[in-house]
């Protein structure tokens, strides 16, 4: 006896789902499916056609796809392989922001980037990030509206009777074409060393990139924060702080920013700071353990305090003397001050330039705006007497 099996037609297994779906039965294909293969090269280019950034429509595909880039990227940094999948990258940010030329580093890469400039940096660690690097022109001109409200407060109004208050003051920064700055030459490595893929180079890069750059944002930043700040707290006595000083200050800003206000000083502004005691001989500035700083690396250690404010040092633009006239620190709320807009970042390696020596070495772009807010209330100056 011969028992053949004929497949169900197209329309028995649509009949079929449905029921199932009807008494709640998932399907086993539907269960487990199986991972989905890598992307091929013909796939990848396909996809990016529409965009590298958001090429995919599903978030498994996204995933795949930005470990793709990852892989070529890292073959790319190693080796000086140029894949098909980079070169679309870079056309497309050429022609989208005019960017400088370089490839662009994978998403997981530029946040590792962010993380370690914010942990290393006062001002730029504590402030708002506006991050472009994902939209269609990253880099290009942007107005950024900004909301000034340091005084209206809610009122009780009975019934039928007006809502007499100022409406809120919107403000806006327009940012143009965003600054590229250069990280110079960022590792030299040899040609062996760089090719052995247990030798950990993304944190090599990400290390000496974040350091380098971070100091240079911060320079601007603390640069258009004393060009662009109007409260200026003059010190009283020369070359020392005293406490009616730091009362003054203090109390210059609104008791609404307070709470995310920090001091950032300079090293001798705070080596001054801290020989300042009060008549028990005990220092204002506490060094209090119980009172933690978490950076954004999830790092915790102890913070300095002064007047329940977090003391951050930082001489990238600030005068680190107390000669008269030299501004020597912020204390406010940064975030509300200075915010700053991030464009993405690009890397370009140089296999040549040391090839005599066997080595190789690379070079980063990452494109910053830094603007201050017309926002006396939220900050204050402090300049040597």
């Amino acid at each position: 006896m011969t028992v053949t099996h004929t497949p169900p037609t197209p329309e028995a297994r649509a009949a079929q789902r449905a029921r199932l779906e009807r008494l709640g039965v998932t399907p086993a294909a539907k269960r487990s499916k199986p991972d989905p293969k890598p992307l091929t090269e013909t796939d990848i280019a396909a996809a990016v056609a529409k965009g590298v950034r958001n090429a995919t429509q599903y978030p498994t595909q996204r995933i795949i796809h930005e470990r793709e880039y990852e892989r070529h990227f890292d073959n790319y940094i190693r080796r000086n392989v140029v894949s098909r999948m980079l070169e679309i990258e870079r056309r497309d940010m050429g022609e989208a922001s005019g960017s400088i030329g370089a490839f662009a580093v994978p998403v997981s890469f530029e946040k590792q980037l962010l993380l370690d400039m914010r942990a290393a940096t006062a001002l730029l660690g504590h402030t708002d990030i506006i991050d472009t690097s994902a939209f269609p022109s990253p880099g290009g001109p942007l107005n950024y509206p900004t909301l000034i409200d340091a005084s209206e407060q809610s009122a009780v109004i009975g019934e039928d009777t007006a809502y007499a208050i100022n409406d809120a003051v919107f403000g806006n920064i327009a940012w143009p074409n965003a600054i590229a700055y250069s990280s110079a030459q960022l590792a030299r490595v040899s040609y062996g060393l760089a090719q052995d893929s247990a030798f950990p180079l993304n944190e090599l890069l990400l290390g000496e990139w974040s350091r380098r750059t971070a100091r240079g944002v911060e320079a601007d930043m603390a640069a258009a924060v004393i060009a662009g700040v109007t409260n200026v707290q003059t010190l009283g006595s020369a070359g020392v702080f005293t406490y009616a000083d730091l009362l003054a200050i203090w109390s210059s800003i609104d008791a609404a920013y307070r709470a995310q206000s920090v001091w950032v000083l300079s090293t001798s502004a705070m080596v001054q700071l801290r020989t300042l005691k009060d008549a028990n001989s005990r220092p204002l500035l506490v060094d209090a353990p119980h009172v933690q700083d978490t950076d954004n690396q999830g790092n915790v250690q102890s913070a300095a305090l002064l007047l329940g404010c977090k003391v951050l040092e930082s001489n990238n633009g600030f005068a680190n003397n107390m000669t008269s006239g030299s501004i020597v620190g912020f204390f406010g709320a940064v975030g509300k001050v200075i915010p700053v807009r991030f464009a993405g970042a690009e890397i370009v390696t140089l296999p040549e330039r040391f090839a005599d020596y066997g080595q190789m070495s690379w070079t980063g772009f990452s494109r910053w705006n830094a603007s201050t807010v017309a926002l006396a209330s939220a900050g204050a100056l402090i300049k040597a007497h």
